[in-house]
């Protein structure tokens, strides 16, 4: 970063002269802490883009329906168009910013799928920076992970028991609520960490976990009737 910075933009920003971690910090307190949400925008039966909506945290996932999420919404506001259109070197050390610092909050997985492969006005790149992001149990599509290369923590927003499996996306009448759910991607190893065991793909643990449940329950009921 620092070695793209010629003497005489360096010499005449205090900004430039700063190391470029320090330079990082303070782009990242300017444009803060933010969610944001997606969904398909719709023409008759076929997508034609998405909507975005910004949201100051990430409780408001937990809402039951987009209405009542957008109704959260806030202003995505002018720091990160400021910093962008600062000069070029701002501008190529915050382009992707918002895509590494951002929850990025998806209606479902498909949702997700076709933002991932939908050519439009965002780079692939960008999108192949995000770190963060929400979806609906149990979780991004194989498909949509290998892309996001980038892709360091999960939120799975949804209600029933993760232990057996049997997490899914929709309240249980009003009985379960929703809840959300973070793993994390060991860099070590490469893999999602859940309850101490490894998977290369976040669906991984719920189907590993729905199989030991029933593999487990039968077992029992076997047993009982054998008694």
């Amino acid at each position: 970063m620092e070695a793209s910075i010629s003497p005489r933009v360096k010499c005449g920003s205090p900004l430039l002269r700063l190391p470029a971690e320090l330079r990082l910090q303070i782009y990242e307190h300017v444009i803060g802490s933010r969610t944001v949400h997606v969904r398909m925008h719709w023409t008759g039966k076929c997508p034609s883009g998405f909507k975005y909506s910004c949201l100051e945290e990430t409780k408001h996932l937990l809402e039951s329906h987009d209405t009542k999420i957008v109704a959260n919404a806030v202003p995505f506001g002018p720091d990160l168009h400021g910093l962008v259109h600062t000069c070029r070197q701002v501008h190529k050390e915050t382009v992707c910013l918002p895509f590494k610092a951002y929850t990025w909050a998806f209606k479902n997985a498909f949702t997700l799928e076709q933002w991932v492969s939908m050519k439009g006005c965002i780079p692939t790149q960008y999108k192949n920076a995000l770190r963060r992001i929400a979806v609906p149990a149990p979780g991004p599509y194989r498909s949509s992970e290998r892309v996001l290369v980038d892709l360091r923590e999960v939120l799975l927003v949804g209600s029933g028991s993760p232990v057996s499996g049997d997490f899914t996306s929709e309240p249980r009448l009003g009985i379960s609520p929703l809840v959300i759910i973070t793993l994390k991607k060991d860099k070590a190893s490469n893999a999602w960490i859940w309850g101490g065991e490894p998977a290369q793909y976040v669906k991984d643990h719920f189907e590993q976990a729905a199989s030991s449940f029933a593999k487990s329950f039968f077992s029992s009921k076997s047993h009982a009737c054998a008694s």
